[in-house]
């Protein structure tokens, strides 16, 4: 009986997602936001003036032309609150797109700003040794474009490089606390 009220919860929970019922701030609450994160709202919101929004919407418009900071930031968390209570409709809407470049917080802004691994090549040999190493699991997409290309303990420029291009591609996504998330925390950090 609970087995079946699980599967039926499931099932309406996949179904309200295909149908875009469910707000930004059910599917992506591990990336919004905390008011009280300063230093990277202060970083959005420079992203931001320095960006262009993605369609319309008034109220990152504003916060973008405010000329003071504070101010701006405070319009900029006002944005993105109305933004967390849309619906979600897909990666391809500019909600989404304002969403993931201004509102929420990233896979590489959940590593220290001097940690991310970039073109660190001392840092980038080490995870490929890591790497082959390693009979752990890892994300889908990890498996498939880092992985599965590093057939040896050798650090070649393109083991290296299919770690660098991975982390570039995966550190802008919107942090999910999930595998993608894991592999990234784990192999685009620098080696001490």
């Amino acid at each position: 009986m609970v087995g079946t009220a699980g599967l039926l919860n499931f099932y309406l929970k996949d179904q309200a997602v295909a149908e875009g019922k469910h707000r930004f701030r059910d599917i992506f609450s591990p990336a919004l936001l905390d008011p009280s994160e300063d230093a990277l709202w202060n970083s959005k919101l420079s992203k931001l003036k320095a960006s262009s929004v993605h369609g319309v919407n008034e109220k990152l418009s504003k916060a973008k032309s405010h000329a003071d900071q504070n101010n701006g930031k405070s319009l900029l968390q006002d944005a993105c609150n109305s933004i967390y209570g849309m619906e979600f409709f897909g990666k391809d809407s500019d909600e989404y797109k304002n969403f993931k470049d201004f509102c929420s917080r990233n896979n590489k802004d959940k590593l220290p700003a001097d940690k991310f691994i970039g073109d660190d090549d001392g840092s980038l040999s080490e995870q490929v040794k890591a790497i082959f190493g390693s009979s752990g699991s890892f994300s889908d997409s990890f498996q498939e474009e880092v992985k599965d290309k590093i057939t040896d303990n050798n650090a070649t420029q393109d083991h290296k490089n299919a770690i660098k291009d991975w982390c570039s591609k995966y550190g802008d996504e919107p942090y999910m606390q999930d595998w993608i998330s894991t592999d990234f925390d784990i192999y685009c950090r620098k080696k001490d």
